[in-house]
């Protein structure tokens, strides 16, 4: 059986001093905070091409999971679900020291960029609950719940390098389900519905 700090730790984490100043690439709350900077040695083609590669496939993604899931856990504060719609610290600053207006003109695109994560990130599971409700088909939640996790995780990985770590995580969730029907199927002789519609009988 798991420790209480075990559990502890995967839940919310180990707060935001468990991580080094000098090694953070995530501000306490979870946004990231390093961005592209170009090297004096770099000629302005070599300065595009690694901006571009930045954009599209995200900095250090590894990092900024692994340091989210070290202070926030799944759910605390700078975690992996609350971590990708943080502000930048830059915005963030602005917003305590002299309120959202200010923020919000100073920095526009931070607080555009912002919103429009949470609006696909928040719509999209929102429209499978409801569908699920419609439907009256408890199976969605899961899935709902599932490609909600699924994105978290692939948000670090840019523009383009997202929506394909979103596709390979679908694709390996998927095959482990056929992997449970299949085996249950030989093991018990019948066809195996993942999940069971019974475990959502009351």
């Amino acid at each position: 059986m798991a420790s209480p700090g075990l559990l502890k730790s995967l839940f919310v984490g180990r707060g935001a001093n468990s991580i080094p100043q000098a090694q953070r690439v995530i501000s306490p709350t979870g946004a990231k905070t390093f961005s592209f900077t170009r090297d004096h040695n770099d000629t302005l083609s070599s300065a595009a091409r690694k901006y571009l590669q930045y954009k599209l496939f995200g900095g250090k993604p590894l990092s900024v999971l692994h340091q989210r899931m070290r202070q926030g856990g799944v759910f605390g504060e700078g975690g992996l679900v609350r971590g990708p719609y943080a502000f930048s610290p830059e915005f963030e600053n602005i917003v305590n020291t002299r309120g959202l207006k200010d923020a919000v003109l100073e920095r526009p695109w931070d607080a555009t960029k912002n919103l429009a994560m949470r609006g696909v990130s928040l719509g999209i599971p929102a429209a499978g609950i409801i569908n699920s409700f419609k439907e009256n088909d408890p199976r969605q939640l899961l899935d709902t719940a599932a490609d909600a996790a699924t994105w978290t995780l692939a948000s670090p990985f840019g523009l383009v390098g997202g929506p394909l770590a979103y596709k390979g995580i679908t694709n390996f969730t998927d095959l482990g389900k056929q992997f449970l029907q299949s085996r249950a199927a030989q093991n018990k002789g019948y066809e195996f519905q993942y999940p069971k519609d019974d475990l959502y009988k009351f």
